[in-house]
């Protein structure tokens, strides 16, 4: 192992996702080099604080009560959301439809001058 491209496999390896074998050669290495084993110590106690700082739970547990109602208004949220979306989409449908139809009845209700739907015949001039 060059020490000079050596934070990337010690990092992996502290983190325990380096391979067995590449992990095998970093062992072997720091075992005979000081330099190596002072930054492994320090990059792993970096990521104890940062996984410490980091949490995907609170560090302080909420009480029961206020994580039912919380998730409670998260759902009645989403489903307001959804709901919003469908009326959305229902009068648009609408509005669609209407136009439509608009439009065949404009189409339908043109005048043609040649068309005699009258009862008395025109008279020719």
């Amino acid at each position: 192992m060059n020490c000079a491209n050596r934070d990337q496999d010690l990092l992996l390896i502290a983190h325990g996702q380096l391979s067995l074998f590449k992990s095998f050669l970093v062992r072997l290495h720091l075992r005979g080099c000081s330099a190596c084993r002072k930054r492994l110590a320090e990059m792993s106690y970096t990521s104890a604080l940062m996984s410490s700082v980091v949490r995907d739970e609170p560090a302080i547990a909420l009480p029961q009560h206020v994580m039912k109602r919380t998730t409670e208004l998260v759902k009645r949220r989403a489903l307001w959301s959804l709901l919003s979306i469908l009326l959305f989409l229902v009068l648009g449908a609408s509005v669609v439809v209407s136009a439509v139809r608009s439009a065949k009845s404009a189409q339908t209700s043109v005048v043609d001058p040649n068309c005699q739907t009258s009862a008395t015949p025109l008279k020719p001039r």
